[in-house]
């Protein structure tokens, strides 16, 4: 979309959804490098309808020549679409498998992004649960639940959502483990990172991903995957995707 019809979209929206508009609270986590920049952030407002919006973003800027030339914004879908309509996706769509070329590592936090999500994709569980420290977290937004994705409370990747907020790292292996045998047909999701950006210790990836669930359906998504890492091991990761496709595809979500 071009910024000049995206702009016209908040316009209508913060006249006729959000009459008393939308607050945006930058997370002081940011990671810069080259022209690319990471920023996530934090939205609240309430709807013409009384739901609250609040919802959690990671935008990738691409800046060219001191211009914005590119945005990305990734968030929790399936919160937005319930504020704002159904929470239905629409007819099912499924597109041939992307192909498209991953990035090489060039430092020991794009390394073990690197080698994750290669573990991940080939099966190999334990050698992804080993590039991520002993109290390790993840993080990913809580879809209808929105108390449950605060960042602030842990909470249980051991209930059988996906949309499970802060979850020990220990956790979400089982759940993981669990997932596979369930949805996936014994195969993991295929994740091919498309761009690392690293700054300091924390280390951004962007990635798509690709599976054939065992109910027949075609798993496409697109992530941006925020990691902190410490002594060459991942301490904190917080995924941003389409969570409403996530719900679509696998039936999972769509009821608190």
């Amino acid at each position: 979309m071009f910024v000049d019809d995206k702009l016209d979209l908040f316009r209508s929206l913060a006249s006729g959804m959000f009459p008393d508009g939308v607050s945006l609270t930058i997370d002081p986590r940011t990671i810069e490098s080259e022209s690319f920049a990471v920023i996530e952030a934090e939205g609240n407002g309430y709807s013409k309808n009384g739901k609250l919006y609040n919802n959690r973003y990671a935008f990738l800027f691409n800046v060219q020549n001191g211009l914005i030339c590119e945005i990305k914004e990734y968030l929790d879908t399936l919160h937005a679409q319930d504020v704002f309509g159904d929470v239905n996706e629409g007819e099912s769509k499924n597109y041939p498998k992307a192909l498209v070329g991953s990035p090489a590592p060039e430092n020991s936090m794009e390394k073990v992004m690197a080698k994750a999500w290669n573990d991940f994709s080939a099966g190999n569980i334990d050698g992804f649960a080993e590039c991520f420290s002993p109290d390790a977290t993840w993080w990913t937004d809580g879809g209808l639940n929105r108390d449950r994705g605060s960042f602030q409370f842990m909470q249980s990747a051991l209930d059988g959502t996906p949309f499970h907020g802060l979850v020990p790292m220990t956790e979400k292996i089982q759940y993981i483990r669990d997932r596979i045998g369930k949805s996936y047909g014994g195969q993991t999701i295929e994740v091919i990172p498309t761009r690392f950006i690293s700054q300091g210790n924390r280390v951004a990836c962007e990635a798509v991903g690709y599976a054939n669930l065992s109910s027949g359906r075609i798993y496409q998504n697109r992530y941006l995957l925020v990691a902190d890492v410490e002594a060459g091991l991942i301490t904190a990761l917080r995924e941003y995707c389409d969570t409403l496709h996530v719900a679509d595809a696998t039936g999972l979500g769509l009821q608190q």
